[in-house]
């Protein structure tokens, strides 16, 4: 039986971890070692070993060290001559000790690009080009969980690292709980007379809410009978709006039922959107350009694309929604029941990843 350690921030939600954990054993041994990224001594979401070294990638000069630190203590509480693949679930830190575990043992591993990943390089560049591109040139498969991450990342390469590391990319989408997939939903037809609005994201910055405030206000100029409800983030102006600050599984199933549009932020303003979330549930979306889900949003298919921060951009997509909302519900059913992120299916496609890529 092959062992597989897997690597990850001890930051992200444990549900993806623990559903391919769990599911995956029995076919494989997993390891799973959480690093920590801050010194915060918070708890592992994950049942497993624990780094107590904090590996912080917004560290300009300590960094390295922490990585090297970091793989040391996992040198010391695992047999690293019985790994046959690591799994590092993101490229910081989680990537950059695989890199160093690789240069010590010549184990090959495998590194996802995550939501924060995306974040982080967005906001360090240059951090994101000299940490992140090493450790993609050495992985036998970059996993990338939406096609839109793998046009950012793209981007930001030569035409030379580009081609080495897309040679070996792979596309494998987040599965979501199995709850959403026993409660699937079509939202009845709706009439622009009330539209209700849900703007949600895990961490959600407040800066998000202001455009599509203004976007409401508009349509409120034009007779239009819009609502906005908001979960994820404090804010000080609640005016006109109902805001739920913390994000709970029920809560958010129950104000997708409650709701009529979803409005996706922006990656750069959430910690994790709800899109796959919203589908299931039968929700159309509007989302910002070029972070549509998985490859699934031309134009009016299950919803629109739009600049987040521009309210009249914002206000005539909402529009177009609702001047189609059969039509995009239609399209919905015909994605349901959504198997790009069911769990059932994402396994196997890990265990297939570990087979051929794992040494003996």
């Amino acid at each position: 039986m092959k062992n597989i350690l897997h690597l990850y921030a001890d930051n992200v939600s444990s549900a993806c971890i623990d559903e391919l954990v769990t599911r995956t054993e029995g076919s494989i041994h997993n390891i799973t070692v959480a690093i920590a990224t801050k010194d915060d001594n918070k708890p592992a979401p994950v049942s497993g070993l624990h780094s107590p070294t904090p590996c912080d990638p917004s560290s300009l000069f300590h960094f390295d060290k922490m990585v090297a630190e970091t793989a040391a203590f996992i040198e010391q509480n695992v047999h690293m001559e019985e790994i046959g693949l690591i799994h590092a679930h993101s490229v910081w830190p989680g990537g950059a000790v695989a890199l160093e575990l690789h240069r010590r043992h010549a184990i090959p591993y495998i590194a996802a690009v995550d939501f924060e990943d995306i974040r982080f390089w967005a906001d360090n560049p240059q951090r994101g080009r000299k940490t992140a591109v090493p450790v993609l040139l050495q992985t036998l498969r970059t996993i990338f969980h939406d096609r839109n991450h793998q046009d950012f990342v793209a981007n930001r390469l030569s035409n030379e690292d580009s081609d080495r590391i897309f040679s070996h990319a792979l596309s494998i989408c987040d599965g979501i709980d199995p709850f959403w997939f026993q409660n699937l939903h079509i939202h009845k037809p709706v009439s622009m007379v009330h539209t209700r609005l849900l703007l949600a994201g895990a961490d959600l910055q407040p800066k998000s809410v202001t455009p599509v405030k203004k976007a409401i206000q508009l349509l409120h100029k034009k007779n239009y009978n819009v609502s906005l409800n908001v979960m994820g983030c404090n804010i000080a102006d609640s005016t006109n709006m109902h805001v739920i600050p913390t994000i709970t599984r029920d809560a958010l199933f129950q104000e997708f039922r409650n709701n009529d549009i979803y409005i996706v932020p922006s990656f750069k303003d959430t910690a994790r959107p709800f899109y796959a979330e919203a589908l299931s549930q039968g929700l159309p979306i509007i989302h910002n350009m070029y972070e549509a889900p998985e490859g699934l949003c031309p134009d009016g298919k299950i919803g629109y694309a739009a600049d987040l921060h521009s309210a009249d951009d914002l206000a005539e997509k909402i529009l177009y929604v609702g001047e189609r909302f059969a039509t995009i519900e239609q399209h919905i059913t015909d994605l349901h029941p959504l198997q790009i992120y069911n769990w059932d299916e994402i396994y196997r496609i890990y265990l297939r990843v570990y087979e051929e890529n794992a040494k003996f």
